[in-house]
């Protein structure tokens, strides 16, 4: 499933990027 697929590494972005945002403080 694509879509699925697609949702899963945008949420992985966003959570990486918030990771390292909390990191960078």
């Amino acid at each position: 499933m694509p879509l699925l697929f697609w949702r899963l590494t945008d949420f992985v972005d966003t959570s990486s990027l918030v990771l390292m945002v909390l990191i960078l403080q």
